[in-house]
């Protein structure tokens, strides 16, 4: 006879109650007459509990319809039920339907025939929950809606007006009286279709326990199947006998609840999904804890919850979809590295932080870098102060490295793009940064250009935490201040952060300390100038320029192949000098590599555009020395703040062209020949008149040479500016 139902119990931490849950099933019809199986599956307990399981099963003769089977290790909930539900597949012995059945239930005859009579009734059923009550009769929710922004900020406001206008959205559904579609149910007892598993999948292990109900049902709804909420099956449920979360117990959240649930959103809502629930949440409960203050209200929140939820959200953790570890369950929620403290904060750009701070820590250079690297030289810093730091930037690759004294990390924005995409993406990164260091309680927390908008950095103040500003790049990338509201207003809370919450400004070039007082005003805080540093050996006995009469006239182009860098204007450049003589190398890669080799290619320049691509330093240096001059043709839509090229070719004793835009002419005036900003004839004029005038090319060539040893010497590199402006050393 096809046995009708496999009921599945698993035995963790919860003997007694798992007790109790086989003995009100051996009073079932269903059980006696043979058409129901039970196996108890124990998840690690141990000796004792199975040691007490199998003699209940023994001496209540309940073996004949229950069976026990033993793991030495915890599996979870995931794990668990799945090795029972394989085993039945794999033996070809499917029953009709399984039953998930939380340990700590009391079940009559009815409660299971009712599902099973409605699964019959219903073939396009894949899932169906029971009606799940307390001890005394009280109904428990478990018929539920998928969460999204509206309910999550419900959640955490507990604000009852806000709750009634987002009623229709709350996780917690009204429940039915009668048979009823729902979004999701409880697990504490579902019956499962196995066609449907066969279809979707067994339960993901990843989740070990928690979310695992809800991201079931989410499944089944994807491919079509249906989950409902059979009231005539009435299951008493004694919630969270081994779990540890008890809702009548004020507990703290454990961190494998918090690892389910993120892995649940970024699964079935993506990054942004995830973000923005998350971003609703903290929001909502932050406002409510304020509340709770100002009105008095008793706590009856769990402990720690607005922490442990900030510190486990996408902003801290990132968007790496996380597997929930079994071994979690028995930890505390805060790791060793969370409880770390640190001297220092540092937060770089797109930068592979974590590969410069290997190549650092091995004494070896990043080949790639004609410079050294500004994290390198802030790593020098903390050595030389003997000091503790993190370090993080938003590579697009996310991985770390950690010793005694340093803990490095790259964590990618997970927004990439233009407009609303960029402003929330650098919001979230601000979130993340300020969540970092509250967590890690830094004295200061040095933060690059780019990272995130400055005033996001405001709360640290509060905290006692210094912040040091790092700009690489221009405040105004047009040397103007921005007509529209949007940009002004922003530049007006950048003022307001450099005079009110910065503890000092480092910037690269004279420009920028002068866009800092006239965002900013006179009262800003210290500004301290430095320099990029280079490797003295690529530059100490650099190669003569070619010939001035030597044909072609070389212009080099290096850096990023992107459209604001001016990369595009150059072929319109190449193509009025054509008659002359020139040529033009071009090293580098980028997003517009691509589009530019078609488009020398489309317009017949390939004789005069030499397109290069990436290339390691040597290669770089090797064509740097067959160039007559480097050219940086900026546009006015990017900040540079003092292009490391322009410094490259005056170490190598190449005149620069460039625009005012680079900010590098207060610094490396006397190298320089100035083009007007986007004026591509500008541009070619000045190669011409670089070209025929061999005096005013050897003029700018000479100039060259006075300029370079600040960019050498170390005197005003990073690491020597950094122990001017901040007085720390390692906290004893």
């Amino acid at each position: 006879m096809k046995q009708q139902l496999n009921i599945v119990i698993l035995n963790y931490l919860a003997t007694d109650v798992t007790l109790d849950c086989l003995s009100s099933l051996s009073t079932c019809e269903i059980i006696q007459n043979g058409k129901a199986k039970v196996v108890v599956w124990e998840n690690g307990t141990g000796d004792e509990a199975v040691s007490s399981l199998r003699k209940a099963i023994e001496v209540n003769q309940w073996n004949h319809w229950a069976e026990l089977l033993v793991s030495s290790e915890n599996l979870g909930f995931t794990g668990g039920n799945n090795r029972v539900i394989e085993r039945a597949i794999q033996s070809g012995d499917v029953p009709e339907y399984f039953l998930l059945l939380n340990s700590d239930t009391l079940v009559t005859n009815d409660a299971l025939t009712s599902l099973i009579d409605f699964m019959d009734r219903n073939p396009k059923a894949g899932i169906a929950g029971s009606k799940l009550l307390t001890e005394t009769g009280e109904i428990q929710c478990s018929p539920f809606r998928f969460p999204g922004i509206a309910s999550e900020f419900e959640q955490a406001l507990k604000l009852g007006m806000v709750s009634r206008l987002l009623s229709r959205w709350r996780v917690a559904m009204p429940t039915p009286v009668e048979e009823y579609p729902v979004d999701w149910v409880s697990g504490a007892s579902m019956i499962l279709r196995p066609q449907m598993l066969g279809e979707i999948g067994l339960l993901d292990e990843a989740y070990f326990t928690y979310f695992e109900d809800m991201d079931l049902c989410k499944r089944a709804h994807n491919t079509g199947w249906g989950v409902w909420y059979v009231p005539q099956s009435r299951v008493i449920h004694l919630e969270g006998a081994s779990s540890g979360i008890v809702h009548h117990v004020v507990k703290r959240r454990p961190q494998f609840w918090f690892q389910a649930r993120r892995r649940y959103y970024l699964k079935h809502l993506g990054r942004f999904g995830s973000a923005l629930i998350d971003a609703s949440f903290i929001t909502g409960f932050s406002l409510w804890r304020f509340r709770r203050l100002l009105q008095a209200k008793p706590d009856i929140d769990s402990p720690y919850m607005l922490q442990d939820f900030i510190c486990n959200s996408v902003f801290y953790k990132g968007f790496n979809l996380p597997v929930v570890e079994g071994s979690s369950i028995q930890q505390t929620n805060t790791s060793s590295e969370n409880k770390r403290k640190f001297d220092i904060f540092y937060v770089e750009g797109p930068g592979d932080v974590v590969e410069s701070f290997i190549r650092w820590n091995k004494k070896e250079d990043v080949l790639t870098e004609t410079a050294r690297t500004y994290s390198s030289q802030f790593f020098d810093f903390c050595n030389v102060k003997e000091l503790s730091a993190y370090i993080l930037s938003y590579h697009s690759v996310s991985k770390q490295f950690s010793n005694d004294n340093f803990l490095v990390k790259n964590r990618p924005k997970f927004l990439a793009g233009n407009g609303l995409r960029y402003h929330l993406s650098q919001v979230f990164y601000g979130v993340r940064v300020v969540v970092t260091a509250l967590r890690h309680r830094p004295r200061y927390v040095d933060v690059t250009s780019g990272v995130t908008y400055w005033f996001m950095l405001a709360p640290l103040k509060l905290f006692g935490i210094k912040v040091v500003a790092h700009l690489h790049n221009a405040i105004l990338p047009s040397g103007e201040l921005p007509k529209t509201f949007f940009k002004r207003t922003m530049l007006a809370l950048d003022g307001w952060f450099f005079r009110r919450i910065a503890f000092a400004a480092l910037c690269v070039s004279p420009a920028i300390e002068r866009q800092i007082s006239v965002i900013a005003g006179t009262g800003h805080c210290p500004v301290y100038q430095f320099r990029g540093q280079f490797y003295r050996r690529d530059f100490e006995m650099p190669p003569s320029p070619p010939a001035h009469n030597q044909t072609p006239f070389r212009v080099v182009y290096a850096g990023r192949v992107e459209y604001n860098k001016g990369i595009f204007d150059i072929i319109d450049i190449a193509e009025k000098l054509s008659r002359y003589d020139v040529e033009f190398e071009i090293c580098g890669g980028g997003s517009a590599l691509s589009k530019l080799q078609d488009d020398v290619l489309q317009r017949g320049l390939l004789d005069i555009i030499h397109i290069h691509g990436p290339l390691c330093r040597e290669e770089l240096l090797k064509v740097y020395s067959e160039g007559h001059v480097v050219i940086v043709p900026t546009r006015s839509e990017i900040g540079e703040g003092l292009p490391k090229v322009c410094i490259e070719a005056i170490l190598l004793g190449r005149p620069v062209i460039t625009t005012r835009l680079s900010n590098a002419l207060d610094v490396l005036g006397g190298a320089i020949a100035e083009a007007q900003p986007d004026d591509v004839d500008s541009f070619a004029n000045t190669i011409y008149e670089l070209k025929v005038n061999k005096a005013y090319y050897q003029s700018l060539c000479d100039g060259c040479k006075s300029l370079r040893e600040p960019f050498l010497d170390g005197t005003q590199g990073l690491t020597a500016t950094l122990q001017r402006a901040i007085p720390l050393n390692r906290q004893c």
